[in-house]
């Protein structure tokens, strides 16, 4: 939501404003969407909290702690987190290669990830992933 919101400014941004004739045409099949909401009041706030409260729900930052770990060490990486996780690390995955590791804080999440030995091979671990 906070992407689409963005593009929706940066098409405004682009366009001009309504006193310079510009305009912007989204089309969609909600538009009760608040991004649609927010974009037409002018108040991305809408959106900000729409999102805080979906995140909240489905357990993502900043709600809690969210690393992403792939490469080609990262399958031994996570068979050997997932062995010595303490309570309330997960381990989700992989998709496209990838795996999530989710803690209730940043702390915990750290202190899981630095306990584990690292297997030889290329590691990528991203800690609170953009997407």
């Amino acid at each position: 939501a906070e992407q689409a919101l963005g593009l929706v400014a940066r098409a405004a941004r682009i366009v001009g404003g309504r006193g310079e004739g510009g305009r912007v045409l989204l089309q969609t099949r909600a538009p009760e969407h608040e991004v649609c909401r927010a974009a037409l009041l002018g108040d991305p706030e809408r959106v900000a909290v729409v999102e805080d409260e979906r995140r909240e729900m489905l357990g993502f930052p900043p709600h809690l702690a969210l690393a992403e770990v792939g490469d080609q060490a990262g399958e031994a990486f996570v068979a050997a987190l997932t062995e010595s996780a303490p309570p309330g690390v997960q381990v989700q995955g992989p998709v496209d290669g990838a795996w999530r590791v989710k803690a209730p804080d940043h702390q915990v999440l750290c202190d899981a990830l630095a306990a584990v030995h690292r297997p030889s091979g290329r590691l990528r671990l991203s800690v609170d992933p953009l997407r």
